[in-house]
């Protein structure tokens, strides 16, 4: 299945989706090339997945996502990419993706004036500024903040991402508005969905759409419920793929 977001779906020109693990009816998706997986096959699974988002072949590019803030302006296909965890282009029938597995990807769109994006906003890449960087290299290309729709899709929340004292204070005096008390001592339940959302409203943009799609409970990859089903083994390498692209 492909979660999509009707703040979006009223642009026929932009297309996007968030997939499940069934989505690819192939096997499992790789964020990267491990054990036996073959470059040849993790294309496959993920033209299999653009093909069902637009109806049709499309490049897709992605990064080697390292939980920064690091954001790359997408010029050609043909472009290498680094180390990074946002993409941003003026180019049509590109298509920009993420992989995730527990963390929030974001996706952004300016249909005005033709400029789109996505980002991987995990908690470090969320407070180390990953979502402001990557509205402003759209800016750079021509995206005003006023025309600016952003879509968090599948994302562990709160009751099921468990944290330590460390959070209290990497938020600071904000602390009490995303952390509730869990039943370890030191420990609390973090909201990194309302962390993102709360950023974005602080960046200016108006209505940021939550799709509050668990990947704990529901059809998606994740680490953390790998980790608890001590299954972790079994999981590495395995993630959601999210992405957009203009026509």
């Amino acid at each position: 299945m492909i979660h999509t977001s009707p703040e979006l779906l009223k642009f026929p020109d932009i297309q996007h989706g968030f997939f499940e693990q069934s989505a690819t009816e192939m096997p499992s998706l790789n964020c990267a090339f491990v054990n036996s997986e073959s470059a040849e096959q993790v294309h496959a699974q993920r033209q299999f997945m653009i093909k069902i988002m637009r109806g049709e072949e499309t490049p897709l590019l992605t990064l080697k996502q390292i939980h920064s803030a690091t954001v790359h302006i997408v010029e050609s296909t043909s472009q290498i990419l680094p180390e990074g965890d946002a993409l941003v282009t003026r180019r049509k029938n590109i298509a920009l993706g993420v992989l995730t597995a527990d963390c929030g990807p974001v996706i952004f769109a300016d249909p005005t004036n033709e400029v789109i994006g996505i980002a991987h906003a995990g908690w470090r890449g969320a407070m180390a500024g990953i979502l402001g960087k990557t509205i402003k290299a759209m800016e750079s290309l021509g995206a005003e903040r006023d025309s600016l729709y952003a879509i968090l899709g599948p994302t562990i929340q709160q009751s099921h991402y468990e944290v330590g004292s460390e959070f209290e204070e990497l938020l600071g005096s904000d602390a009490h508005l995303f952390l509730k008390k869990s039943q370890k001592d030191g420990h609390f339940y973090f909201d990194l969905p309302h962390y993102i959302v709360m950023e974005l409203e602080k960046l200016g943009v108006a209505s940021p759409y939550n799709l509050a799609l668990n990947t704990f409970t529901g059809n998606f990859f994740s680490r953390r419920k790998a980790l608890q089903k001590s299954q972790h083994p079994l999981f590495k390498g395995l993630c959601n793929l999210s992405a957009i692209a203009m026509s």
